[in-house]
């Protein structure tokens, strides 16, 4: 750095003296401005990421709108922010997956959403959710389809894999997705009106149930085997709590 351009630099953070959240985010700021264009694409299309592997930084760099950027490998891309100590955290001692610095990560996202249309950024978020989607990390998945818009996407694979979910006991992570849809898509499906259903039940909160089985009879869905299977059960649930 330059004599001039490191005065500036001491300038600047005096001025922001006193917010170390200021000067932690302008430091980080012109960290990034030093770096290679086709590394800073790359970077900014990692940034609506929580987490990252090689292979879905593969994904998204593919995405790049420099032919150079576009010829990097996820490998190469995180090997050269470690090398250069760029504000990345590996998640498991393997090192497969690592995040971004909290702080690093938000100024690369402002960055992202000032130079890239916003059309573009819902495509990333897409195919990442269909990449999360194949490898079996629904959770991700459906966060970034939502984060995408495409929330045909999100109903699809809630009613794929909700049954599956609370079999395994995770209710507290099924039950932050039925909110994510909206009423109406909720209720025109008999398997997400299940879902609320057995949410209730779970919540002990049986008088809500009745109404939503009875919503589920007119509607024009031919139910699965499985949730005729689910149907009966509440039913008999219901009778049992009733006398009847």
């Amino acid at each position: 750095m330059s004599t001039n351009n490191q005065n500036d630099l001491k300038q600047t953070i005096q001025n922001l003296k006193g917010d170390t959240h200021l000067v932690s985010e302008y430091l980080m700021e012109e960290v990034l401005a030093r770096q290679p264009a086709e590394i800073q694409e790359a970077l900014l299309y990692a940034s609506i990421l929580d987490r990252f592997s090689p292979q879905l930084l593969d994904l998204l760099i593919a995405q790049g709108e420099d032919k150079i950027t576009q010829e990097l490998r996820g490998e190469e891309v995180i090997q050269y922010l470690i090398n250069a100590n760029l504000f990345i955290i590996p998640l498991d001692v393997q090192h497969t997956w690592f995040r971004f610095h909290h702080l690093f990560q938000d100024v690369l996202q402002k960055k992202l959403t000032g130079s890239i249309q916003k059309d573009k950024i819902k495509q990333l978020h897409s195919q990442v959710s269909e990449w999360f989607e194949k490898q079996g990390f629904i959770s991700e998945a459906i966060h970034h389809a939502t984060k995408a818009q495409k929330f045909d996407l999100v109903k699809k694979i809630v009613e794929q894999n909700w049954i599956s979910a609370l079999n395994k006991d995770h209710w507290f992570m099924v039950t932050q997705w039925l909110p994510l849809l909206p009423d109406e898509m909720v209720d025109n499906s008999v398997s997400l009106s299940l879902l609320k259903a057995q949410i209730y039940y779970q919540n002990n909160m049986i008088v809500k149930i009745p109404p939503i089985l009875d919503h589920i009879t007119k509607l024009d869905q031919n139910p699965t085997d499985l949730e005729n299977g689910l149907i009966d059960s509440l039913e008999s649930i219901l009778s049992f709590i009733s006398g009847q």
